[in-house]
């Protein structure tokens, strides 16, 4: 990586762990917050079942121009199994690289006022 190449931030995905709208806040979190303006590059990465749910997400942020997927990896990791760690376990894994899309403001922008207000109205009354 050399110092003009853009910063990479990192979104694990989970199959089960959290709502799907969690991880598509994170990754626009992550687009928006960078020094470099358009440059940041955001990677979605999941493994097993959380492949599926890492291509939803790339989907959902790319459907209204928020960002352009400029990069997928796909592979699979060898471990232990988790009842016998004798046995090995090839699960499938994938990675996505997106960036700002040209609607990313107008998009990010709509999540993030939605959240001011549910976080607005959630505060309990002096």
């Amino acid at each position: 990586m050399t110092s003009s190449d853009p910063p990479v931030r990192v979104v694990l995905v989970s199959h089960d762990k959290r709502p799907l709208f969690h991880y598509v806040k994170l990754a626009l979190d992550a687009l928006k917050s960078d020094a470099h303006g358009d440059r940041v590059v955001v990677r979605l990465t999941g493994m097993g079942m959380a492949c599926a749910r890492v291509v939803t997400l790339a989907e959902l942020l790319k459907r209204d121009g928020a960002c352009v997927v400029t990069r997928t990896r796909t592979g699979s990791v060898k471990g232990a199994r988790e009842g016998d760690p004798d046995r090995d376990s090839t699960k499938s894994a994938i990675e996505m690289d997106v960036t700002r899309g040209g609607a990313f403001e107008a998009k990010a922008g709509d999540v993030f006022r939605r959240r001011k207000v549910e976080a607005s109205s959630s505060e309990l009354p002096s």
